[in-house]
């Protein structure tokens, strides 16, 4: 009877072996690669709009917690520049540099510039020339006496902080400057209050001037937190433009429209766009220097209750009050991220494309604000889910370019709503109605081209690289040359970082092409590294490349094809496909014959080792 015990124990470790080869086999799940650059961990943005995720990941919460920290040691003011030294300004102009460069997780270059001590970081993009146009995002730090400038411009520091930690998580085409001026009330008397000089941001805009750098769009934001009790809810923060004309739309207005349609579609639908000549603030904040030194793509964040807001340039002026609408200051900030995304989003080839998703109420209307830069067609397509809708088309003036109705929903396929010619820049709007009982599911895809530079030429067929670089592939790897500069590979090398693998086949399965680790790294986690898959030809992606649920490396380790579905077939002849092979762990390549040797295939040489023993035990013990 011990025997027959110890003969069981034999087989039970016999059989937990063998059940332990089985749970080991490979996973032929896919692993999932995310969008990322390739000169660094960061992702880099080209044919990607992240407008969406820009706008929603700004944080109310570390928005109003800049400001409450900025303002902590109170007045902020310098009378001249030979103030500065030991002053409270200087204190929060070292505070200012250190949280700018903690934010950006010191990716920014930080330079001071001019008299007055002005901050201008800037984030660098991937493209390689200097000649390219940058935004810009900017405030003043300083204040009058006394007033610890919470709103004053301690709401527009705070945009600026935010979109440092925002923008800095990605790689951008083009740089992006932030900048915190000083002495903006500077000369202020306290016993005769009067605005400020605006002594630092014409150094700033010299700076730039003799550098000769061009600047796409300047956002400037300054007191943005009161909201006027009496404007209503679609004009609770204004975008002021520059007034050059509709020839010169598209140099600051389109910006100010733009922000207005970030807000639309992302947000609360907050924005009133005024032009300068019509807003008695405009020439009284910073981007008014900058106009004077010719750059006039210039839009001016402010609030809509300037007129209530009694405790502008007052030791009242805190953080802590409680009209002080800090949604707003979220929303401004947003709509400013979300627009220079949304800018930099284009690809050479393709058009700019909005899309939206939301739902209609019976007898109520969305609207969708969209800005046109130039002569061209509009085309929205559409579908719907639970009611009758009706379609309006509006032009910037208000006019009404067409109507569409339909009585049933259009769920599955999209629908062609409109496709109309217009010549008018400016806004249009899109006015839905859910004329049904249900509410109403809407889909809806704006494509219409952009010509952000007013040269007539759309966006679509212009890039910031020469336009013949993308029909020229100096090192014959169908990668064009300046795929190669927006990648950052080596136009001159199929293979940019020598690791046998060319940089086409990584950038389409979503490697790296500047970095030879990865020929070596396993993706999907099924024994064969990269560099394997490739020569096998097999995707690097997948555990199973020809979907016939059976792996790759075991495929290979079998003597069968990982490219073609082979799993029916029985290339041992021995009644049992390659599938019902896998599963029972056995050779595809070797017909069973019997128990024991399917016992002697499909376990593995701990098993037939332990076998061994057994019977070599069960000998000793019948001596």
């Amino acid at each position: 009877m011990r025997n027959l015990w110890f003969m069981l124990v034999i087989f039970v470790l016999m059989f937990t072996s063998i059940q332990a080869a089985s749970d080991t086999r490979v996973s032929f799940e896919p692993q999932v690669i995310g969008h990322a650059s390739f000169a660094s961990s960061l992702p880099r943005i080209y044919d990607v709009d992240i407008s969406p995720e820009i706008f929603e990941s700004v944080n109310q919460d570390l928005y109003k917690s800049y400001i409450q920290e900025f303002t902590s040691n109170g007045s902020r003011h310098i009378y001249l520049d030979i103030d500065i030294p030991g002053s409270v300004n200087e204190m929060s102009r070292y505070w200012l540099v250190d949280k700018m460069m903690e934010l950006s997780n010191d990716r920014l270059e930080i330079e001071i510039i001019g008299d007055y001590k002005n901050v201008v970081g800037r984030l660098p993009g991937y493209l390689p020339s200097n000649d390219l146009p940058v935004f810009v995002i900017s405030a003043h730090y300083d204040t009058v006496p006394l007033s610890p400038g919470a709103n004053d411009d301690g709401s527009g520091i705070a945009a600026v902080l935010e979109l440092i930690r925002i923008m800095s998580h990605y790689e951008w085409p083009l740089d992006i400057y932030f900048m915190a001026f000083n002495g903006n009330q500077a000369l202020y008397d306290i016993l005769i209050p009067k605005p400020g000089r605006l002594l630092g941001s014409p150094e700033v805009a010299e700076a730039f001037e003799d550098a000769g750098i061009e600047i796409l769009a300047l956002f400037d934001v300054t007191t943005i937190l009161r909201q006027s009790t009496s404007a209503p809810p679609d004009e609770k923060l204004i975008l002021a433009y520059n007034e050059l004309g509709q020839a010169s739309y598209h140099v600051s207005q389109y910006w100010a429209d733009l922000g207005k349609t970030m807000s639309n579609w992302y947000g609360n639908t907050i924005v009133k766009t005024v032009s300068s000549e019509l807003f008695s603030q405009w020439r009284r904040c910073d981007e008014w220097r900058f106009v004077q030194a010719g750059y006039d793509a210039a839009v001016l964040a402010f609030e809509s209750g300037y007129s209530e807001d009694v405790t502008t340039h007052t030791p009242d002026d805190v953080w802590s009050r409680g009209e002080y609408s800090y949604a707003t200051g979220r929303e401004a900030t947003a709509l400013i991220g979300a627009s220079i995304a949304y800018s930099m989003s284009k690809a050479y080839g393709d058009k700019h494309i909005l899309f939206n998703r939301a739902v209609a109420y019976p007898d109520r209307s969305n609207l969708y604000y969209f800005p046109v830069t130039m002569a061209t067609t509009i085309n929205i397509t559409a579908r719907w889910y639970g009611a009758s809708a009706t379609f309006l088309l509006y032009s910037p003036t208000g006019s009404l370019l067409g109507t569409r109705l339909f009585t049933t929903g259009h769920p599955w396929d999209f629908t062609q709503i409109f496709s109309t010619s217009v010549t008018e820049k400016g806004l249009y709007l899109l006015e839905t109605w859910d004329t049904g009982s249900d509410s109403l599911g809407i889909d809806a895809y704006f494509d219409y081209p952009v010509d952000t530079n007013g040269n007539g030429v759309s966006d679509q067929y212009e890039y910031w690289l020469s336009s013949s670089l993308f029909s020229v592939d100096s090192d014959s790897d169908s990668v064009s040359d300046a795929m190669e500069i927006i990648y950052g590979t080596d136009g001159t090398n199929p293979d940019s970082d020598n690791d046998s693998l060319p940089d086409n086949w990584e950038i389409e399965n979503g490697l790296n092409p500047i970095d030879p680790s990865d020929a070596s790294e396993d993706n999907d986690n099924d024994t064969l590294t990269n560099l394997q898959e490739f020569t096998y030809g097999l995707n690097p992606n997948s555990s199973d490349s020809d979907s016939d649920q059976l792996p790759d490396a075991w495929e290979i380790a079998n003597g069968l094809d990982p490219l073609v579905n082979d799993a029916d077939e029985d290339p041992d002849d021995d009644t049992y496909t390659n599938l019902q092979e896998y599963l029972r762990g056995t050779n595809p390549q070797i017909a069973e014959s019997g128990t024991l040797a399917l016992l002697l295939i499909a376990a593995p040489s701990s098993a037939i080792i332990l076998l061994g023993v057994a019977v070599f035990v069960y000998r000793e013990l019948r001596q």
